[in-house]
């Protein structure tokens, strides 16, 4: 039993020796029915419970025992009515269980005997009975008392027929003895409770006939309480109410106080689920036995607390969590005494005008703290700076701050608690565009972006004031936050993208057509024959024009070894990517297409270098409102390369100009604009490779491995065209530093008037510098700087690509080739390459 009892405890702390009984009298269940013993068998008494002296009311069904204990709302205080005591003076009969019954004695019980409170008319817990009696052999006697439903209890039995030792042979003379009976539990103590009378029977036996036994007096005290247990929905006061404790416990449970009646409890409330809905009245006092330091707290630790009444809390409301709601639609809760609200707690206010709201009213003082929600019921939404009426008051004084605001009434127009009147807290309409609510929808760049926007809310005008005004007007929090993606600056990502990636495209899309270059140049050993400048180039047109490069894998970039000194060559290529989307960033697409012509020189059989000059223009979508960036890169740079017995080394330094034009469109309900702004830029390269060509008849597979080094600059800038969200950004720089090993596969076909050399590549390639970029901006008429993040790159990538050479007996040549680059999962790029080769 001890462990069904620390059970109930954990599921009901406020559980206490009544409040056990009642569950036991409602969960047990009965055991051996048939049970028929002298001292024994199963009575069902008027209010419908099973009671037997042996057992009880049955066996503790410590499951049902435990999830009903959570179930209690409260518990009545306990009533009590005394008979007084009353005279018999008068022998008693024998008693033999037959003819014979002994002495009884009635008396009736009418509603005057409960007229008081403090014998308010409940259903029966208990009854005892003093009985005061003379005899030579008290183990001789017997007793009973009976109810108006004639359920009768047996007091106690003779000892007469037990064994010698077990026998009570006590002579008594004026003997007091008193006996205490739960068989009526639940019964009516008048038979019904629409009887105004009822009678009772006490019955004392000899089993013994000698007619020596008294019977002096008796005197019957009532003791009655009641229990209200909760089932799911809601449980409606009826009548006044005294109770030790009430708790709510199911979140499933309303138990609703109506106006005009009290609820008086004397040790404490507590809500941990559900509502206790107070239209009426709820009166705590504190318990004399000082058993609980808490005795007299009101208590909230979760559920709801709603209502129109008043709450008298002498020793303190302590709101530790879930939610206080005046009212049942506009109205005033009243606490009489202090008020205390914790950071997990939440006050929930509806608001209708400036004049009509909620109110928590506080005779003492009020502690703050905690959450402060609101609930707008006036329609459209109220002007800028609106001032409402109070909505807590506090007649001893407001201390502490709430510390969640949950205010909106759009997404980013909201109201604010103020402070400054003493003794009470209102409301005024201000504009956030980082409140709490609309916070937990943003990403962190957007969420630059609100922060920057609430820096200039309190001092908007003209056209930044019409702006505002329109974000204010939008419903939708996943709106807004794509709103703030707008405002923000756009296209750096892509920028600093089609830089370093037209760079490794042109290098990987060439590597293929240098190959072929160098090995029809110099000749290569292929199935035992010996392929000549001749047999692919026309006599006296056999100086072959290089191919250069600006990108990361400048693999094979130059003839290891040629008959003349001068080249010249001409290049084109173009590129189309897309970056995809992401959950904190809009992905863009882009394409881009140049060209490249320079001239190179060989000062030894091993050894040549040269000079180029380039032209790339890109265009970048990035994204679905039409915002563009253009760019126009103009490049000069120098390149060498070494080559021996297979082996060769490449090498490059470049710098470019870029001039861009940035086109940023803001469009949303009642806005529509675009943001202009043209800054340029500059672009540094380093590059080295190297390999080794294998050649194996007519197939040639060349490994390789290269690094490239790219720093890429923006000037900074400031918008025009787009009124109040034109911005000034800051000057930006990255760096990426990318490193590739991979290898290419060759096959040589001649036809006699030409050579025909396809071949495919494979590297991975991997990123070890670059990262995301911050981007400080302003408003360009002003404003709090903020800074937004750039999407971080793929560290991991993979190059592919094929391609076809030919090579003909005037001297020309000619490459087409196809080459992809993919990252693990955000960004795909395509590019296409066509070079035209004259040597002289």
């Amino acid at each position: 039993m001890s462990g069904i009892l620390a059970l109930s405890m954990e599921a009901n702390k406020l559980m206490d020796v009544r409040m056990a009984k009642h569950v036991l009298v409602r969960t047990s269940t009965r055991i051996d029915s048939s049970d028929a013993s002298a001292t024994g068998g199963w009575v069902k008494n008027g209010a419908g419970n099973w009671f037997n002296p042996n057992y009880g009311f049955g066996l503790i069904n410590a499951g049902k025992f435990v999830e009903t204990v959570k179930s209690v709302l409260y518990v009545t205080n306990q009533t009590s009515y005394t008979t007084g005591t009353t005279n018999v003076n008068e022998k008693i009969g024998f008693f033999d269980n037959g003819a014979n019954k002994g002495t009884s004695k009635e008396f009736t019980l009418t509603t005057v005997a409960f007229s008081t409170a403090s014998s308010q008319r409940q259903p029966l817990e208990g009854v005892e009975v003093d009985l005061n009696f003379t005899h030579t052999n008290r183990g001789n006697l017997t007793a009973t008392i009976t109810s108006p439903y004639a359920t009768t209890s047996r007091l106690f039995n003779s000892t007469k027929d037990l064994a010698a030792d077990k026998q009570d042979a006590a002579s008594v003379t004026n003997f007091n003895w008193t006996f205490l009976t739960n068989a009526f539990w639940g019964e009516d103590p008048l038979g019904g409770t629409a009887n105004t009378s009822g009678k009772w029977t006490i019955t004392m036996g000899d089993v013994v006939d000698d007619d020596v036994a008294t019977w002096n007096s008796y005197k019957v005290t009532f003791l009655m309480g009641n229990i209200v247990i909760s089932g799911s929905g809601t449980t409606t006061q009826t009548e006044n109410i005294k109770a030790r404790s009430i708790s709510l416990l199911n979140a499933d449970v309303t138990l609703v106080n109506p106006a005009g009646l009290d609820m008086e409890v004397s040790e404490k409330v507590e809500v941990s689920a559900g509502e206790l809905n107070v239209n009426g009245s709820v009166k705590l006092a504190r318990s004399t036995d000082d058993e609980d330091p808490e005795d007299g707290f009101f208590v909230l630790d979760g559920g709801i607390v709603s209502g129109t009444g008043t709450i008298d809390a002498p020793y303190g409301f302590y709101h530790l969590a879930g939610t206080i709601k005046p009212g049942n639609s506009i109205g005033t809760l009243t606490i009489t005494g202090d008020y205390y609200q914790e950071p997990q707690a939440k006050l929930l206010i509806e608001v209708a005008s400036p004049t009509s709201n909620d109110v928590l009213a506080i005779t003492g003082d009020a502690s703050l703290s905690g959450i402060l929600q609101t609930s707008w019921q006036g329609g459209a939404t109220p002007a800028i700076g609106t001032k409402f009426g109070a909505f807590l008051t506090a007649a001893g004084g407001v201390t502490g701050r709430f510390t969640s605001l949950l205010t909106n009434i759009t997404p980013t127009v909201v109201f604010k608690p103020k402070y400054d009147i003493p003794n009470q807290v209102y409301l005024v309409v201000e504009r956030d565009y980082m409140n709490e609510v609309l916070r937990a929808c943003l990403t962190s760049n957007q969420a630059a972006v609100g922060a920057m926007l609430s820096s200039v809310a309190g001092s908007a005008v003209g056209d930044l004031n019409t702006v505002l005004a329109a974000i204010d007007a939008i419903p939708s929090y996943g709106q807004v936050a794509g709103i703030y993606d707008q405002i923000a600056p756009r296209g750096t990502e892509a920028v600093f993208s089609m830089s370093i990636s037209s760079a490794i495209f042109q290098a990987g899309n060439v590597t293929d057509r240098l190959g072929d270059t160098r090995r029809g140049v110099h000749g290569a050993s292929l199935d035992g024959s010996y392929l000549r400048n001749s047999d692919f180039i026309r006599e006296g047109r056999n100086k072959p024009v290089l191919l250069a490069y600006s990108g990361s894998d400048l693999t094979g970039m130059l003839p290891s070894k040629t008959d003349e000194k001068w080249g010249v060559f001409v290049k084109g290529n173009a590129i189309s990517g897309r970056q995809k989307d992401t959950p904190d960033q809009m992905g863009y697409d882009f394409t881009s297409a140049g060209v490249t012509a320079g001239a190179d020189y060989r000062f030894t059989a091993n050894m040549a270098a040269g000079l180029m000059v380039g032209y790339t223009g890109s265009r970048a979508n990035v994204d679905d409102f039409g915002s563009k960036v253009k760019m126009d890169s103009y490049t000069v740079g120098a390149y060498g390369t070494w080559y021996s017995r297979g082996v060769f080394i490449d090498g490059q330094f470049s710098y470019g100009w870029s001039d861009y034009r940035n086109t940023r469109r803001i469009v949303f309900p009642g806005i529509d604009r675009t943001a202009t702004s043209s800054p340029g830029g500059r672009q540094l390269t380093l590059y080295g490779g190297t390999g080794y060509e294998l050649a194996a008849n007519r197939w040639m597979m060349v490994p390789t491995l290269s690094l490239q080094y790219a720093r890429v600059g923006i000037d900074s800038y400031t918008e025009s065209g787009a009124g109040a969200l034109n911005l000034n950004v800051d000057s930006q720089d990255t760096e990426s530093l990318q490193g590739y090993i991979g290898g290419r596969l060759y096959y040589t076909w001649d036809t006699g008037r030409s050579s025909v050399m396809p071949g495919i590549h494979a590297s991975y390639g991997h990123e070890f510098l670059r990262g995301s970029q911050s981007i400080t901006s302003r408003l360009a008429q002003g404003s709090s700087p903020f800074s937004i993040e750039t999407q971080s790159p793929d560290r991991n990538f993979f190059l592919c690509g094929a391609g076809v050479s030919m090579f003909l007996m005037n001297g020309a040549s000619f490459h087409l080739g196809y080459n992809a680059q993919i990252t693990t999962d955000k960004y795909i790029a395509h590019g296409i390459k066509g070079i035209a080769r004259l040597s002289f």
